[in-house]
């Protein structure tokens, strides 16, 4: 980046980017501002090998807060490795707490807009590994995002047995196991765990 804080502040809430520049300066951190990817929001990697730094990936057409949440999310990651070296729970209880702690801050700095307080204070007594995990929190999120987004339907909202499009793919909805439902691929038959909160397109059986 020839400008982080300019480019970060293409992607984090008004007021944050300072705040997130000078987290990544305190570490040996490399943060890269990926694409969109449909299996995860980020990722944290220890250094390894021949690469002595951490790093950080953030789906880039992530809205701001949800980019934010994120960022501390591989963030907390980050420091427990730090004091840990991998010998805890990846979202362990440590990690809970570290995250936990990044969010408070964020929230006592009145980053975060009124209509996601609830479900961020909900959120934080028990943080889970993903924020698409938590229906409350990522519905509340999806409020923000772009509105051609907003207006996708959500697996859960399709009726059984319905025909929908993930990517290129085309899929069944089948039972639900917990928090995903077991879809058939339709082009080979395979079957995959889809989470009931994936955004989906429906479609019309000829």
């Amino acid at each position: 980046m020839s400008d982080p804080i300019s480019e970060l502040q293409r992607h984090l809430p008004e007021g944050t980017a300072e705040r997130i520049h000078a987290l990544i300066n305190k570490k040996n951190l490399l943060l890269k501002i990926t694409r969109h990817r449909k299996s995860k929001f980020g990722d944290y990697r220890p250094p390894q090998g021949d690469v002595k730094h951490h790093t950080i990936t953030v789906n880039g057409t992530l809205n701001p807060f949800a980019f934010l949440i994120t960022f501390l999310h591989e963030y907390a990651h980050l420091q427990i490795f730090e004091l840990h070296k991998g010998s805890v729970s990846p979202h362990g209880k440590e990690w809970k707490t570290a995250f936990a702690l990044l969010l408070q801050e964020e929230l006592s700095l009145g980053t975060f807009p009124s209509d996601l307080i609830p479900s961020l204070k909900k959120y934080l007594t028990n943080p889970k590994a993903s924020t698409f995990s938590d229906p409350r929190l990522y519905e509340a999120l999806r409020l923000h995002d772009d509105p051609i987004n907003v207006n996708k339907p959500l697996l859960k909202s399709l009726n059984p047995n319905s025909i929908f499009r993930i990517g290129k793919k085309h899929f069944k909805k089948g039972q639900l196991r917990r928090t995903r439902f077991v879809c058939k691929e339709l082009n080979t038959g395979k079957q995959y765990l889809v989470h009931k909160n994936a955004e989906v397109i429906p479609l019309e059986i000829p």
